[in-house]
């Protein structure tokens, strides 16, 4: 019988880094933020702050933040100027551009404020006739009637459109017609969601797999007027890859990256900070000891040849 060896498959450590949550004797550090005092300001959502004492880690750890809290009141429209205000009917006379003011709407609001601007004499006079916008009260979709045949020519790459907000965002009339119905419901619900990004290194992905300093979405959950209150259900914490803080960007944002119109109003935020030792742990790879058991492999046979 032929003699088989045995080979082995082992583990051999080897060295590489790990990190350990609450390691360190260091005392954590909170940050508050008041946007009211950054020290340069894009906009009322997008400021700068500026730590006169920056936060540096202690030798062989790195810096964990966490956003503990954030408050604003909810002043944000659902209709902004240079955002989504405007909308164009095109006839064979000529376009006319209805710009609507900023602010807050519901359907009838916004009905109305169109129709006015629509029965304007300039108005009228550039398509050569009226437009009446109207809604379903059964599938609360709008509809558009005029006495003359007009097209909808605001397309959906236009930043300021009205398009979603009158459900005009799936598809458009592609011929001059005298009455268009939407194929959707308008939406009329403001944004949803507050996208919080900092100027930090942290390792979360947007949708698009990109890392891009998000730390936050609150969601918009209270009425308009009221105030947005958000801690997070559980405790998320960020690895920075920064070795300092001194300087902090705050950007408020909605789910396209558009920066959300405040209306003046002023946000807070609260960080705490604490620190995570670098460990040295080890890994296991994987080695082949071809017939180091031979000697045990020939006895086993030995015994099986005698019982046969």
């Amino acid at each position: 019988m032929q003699k088989k060896g045995i080979t082995g498959i082992f583990f051999i450590p080897v060295m590489y880094i790990m990190s350990i949550k609450g390691d360190t004797p260091y005392g954590s550090v909170s940050i508050f933020l008041q946007s009211s005092k950054a020290i340069t300001s894009a906009s009322d959502a997008n400021k700068t702050f500026y730590l006169e004492n920056p936060i540096n880690p202690p030798p062989n750890t790195r810096i964990l933040m966490v956003l503990s809290e954030f408050e604003m009141p909810n002043t944000i429209y659902n209709i902004n100027s240079g955002v989504n205000n405007k909308i164009s009917f095109t006839t064979t006379n000529g376009t006319a551009t209805i710009t609507v003011n900023a602010g807050n709407y519901d359907d009838d609001v916004l009905i109305t404020t169109l129709n006015t601007s629509l029965s304007d004499s300039g108005v009228v006079a550039t398509l050569g006739g009226t437009i009446v916008v109207s809604i379903s009260t059964t599938t609360f979709t709008y509809t558009f009637t005029g006495d003359i045949a007009f097209s909808i020519t605001s397309t959906t790459n236009n930043p300021t459109t009205l398009l979603k907000q009158l459900g005009l965002t799936n598809q458009l009339p592609t011929a001059s017609a005298t009455s268009y119905t939407a194929t959707i419901i308008g939406d009329l619900g403001g944004i949803p969601n507050i996208y919080i990004r900092t100027n930090f290194g942290v390792g979360n992905l947007d949708s698009r797999g990109e890392s891009d300093g998000l730390i936050a979405k609150v969601n918009v959950n209270v009425p308009f007027g009221d105030y947005i209150y958000y801690e997070p259900p559980t405790t998320v914490e960020h690895l920075l890859t920064d070795r300092q803080i001194r300087e902090i960007n705050i950007k408020l944002e909605d789910v396209d990256e558009k920066q959300i119109v405040l209306n003046g109003v002023e946000f807070s935020l609260t960080f705490n900070v604490h620190y995570q030792y670098q460990r040295e742990m080890r890994e296991l790879r994987e080695y082949t000891l071809p017939h180091s058991l031979t000697k045990q492999d020939e006895i086993l046979e030995e015994q099986v040849e005698k019982k046969n």
